[in-house]
């Protein structure tokens, strides 16, 4: 009887050892998982180092699927996938695009303690031109108020690059009314103002001019609220040379000031290509443009002023190349 007893008391003993036996396979298959994983994610890394994207994309998910805790190889996953954007065809860069954005967008929700992975993401939007995908991150932060100013921002940035003009100032214009004391959001109309007459020279007459003008009130606003940088008294120099080419429907006359500030080879009125114009308007053209020119140089020396002061030079004259004695010849 005392023998049945004991092997029933051995018999009734081994639940325990045997749960935390289990425990311990499980922790060393685990183990063993993530070890494979690291090797296959340094295969991916050896094959990156090479050129091999492709290679080194398939190992690094490959790496996950074994162990998707590897916030690091989402990391370097983000970063190949981006290789693999920029050469890739359109297919394939939409591919890879979503891609990046994925990588990136796990690596921050794993280590939201590491800015990087914000970073990378903010960052991979504006490389992949990805504006829904930014849009739909970004909803958070637009839903606050005042809405989140690095969202507009580079929201606008996003739809400039892509071409689209007016909803990059609708963003300018979003910034400027929630935060209307912060000259980036007027400066931001301005600058997109001038690169848009810029590129675009077939905008003529009083188009031209609505849109100039436009973009140097927003610009006169960034002046009146930093004073102190050049910035904004450049591109308002710029767009004034801009607006110039607006007068009289963009009809080229002698001496017409071009975007730079220099003046283009035009058809005198009446010669061959040339347009005949009234003298009272060609005489009121040149004074308007003129007027244009002027206030662009005034502008452009204030930048300048205004740049040497910043870097702490005089901003006396002797500072300045135009008043330098030539030298040589």
């Amino acid at each position: 009887m005392r023998s049945h007893s004991r092997l029933n008391n051995v018999r009734g003993m081994p639940s325990a050892p045997r749960t935390l036996f289990a425990v311990v396979l499980l922790l060393s298959a685990g183990a063993c998982d993530t070890l494979s994983a690291r090797r296959t994610a340094k295969e991916g890394t050896d094959a990156y180092k090479k050129g091999q994207y492709e290679a080194a994309l398939e190992r690094y998910e490959a790496s996950l699927a074994e162990d998707p805790q590897l916030a690091p190889v989402q990391l370097n996953r983000g970063f190949t996938c981006l290789q693999l954007f920029k050469a890739g065809n359109k297919a394939d860069r939409d591919r890879y695009a979503a891609c990046a954005i994925d990588a990136f967008g796990k690596y921050q929700r794993a280590k939201p303690e590491d800015a990087r992975g914000r970073d990378y993401l903010l960052q991979s939007f504006v490389d992949t031109l990805r504006y829904d995908d930014a849009l739909a991150y970004f909803q958070p932060e637009l839903a606050q108020t005042p809405p989140g100013k690095e969202a507009m921002a580079l929201l606008g940035q996003i739809a400039a690059k892509l071409g689209r003009v007016e909803l990059a100032l609708e963003w300018c214009n979003k910034r400027a009314e929630a935060t209307p004391n912060d000259p980036a959001a007027h400066q931001c109309r301005g600058t997109l103002t001038w690169e848009h007459l810029h590129k675009h020279p077939e905008i003529t007459g009083e188009e031209r001019l609505r849109w100039a003008d436009q973009g140097i009130e927003a610009l006169t606003k960034a002046m009146a609220l930093a004073p102190e940088q050049p910035e904004s008294y450049t591109f308002a120099n710029l767009l004034h040379r801009e607006r110039a080419l607006g007068h009289c429907g963009g009809v080229p006359l002698p001496g017409a000031p071009g975007a730079d500030g220099g003046v283009p080879a035009a058809p005198l009125p009446g010669a061959d290509g040339g347009v005949e114009l009234d003298p009272a308007m060609q005489a009121a053209c040149d004074e308007a443009r003129a007027k244009d020119v002027a206030e662009a140089n005034r502008l452009q020396g204030l930048a300048l002023t205004k740049l040497r002061a910043s870097q702490g030079a005089s901003p006396s004259p002797s500072n300045s190349p135009a008043a330098s004695p030539a030298k040589g010849g």
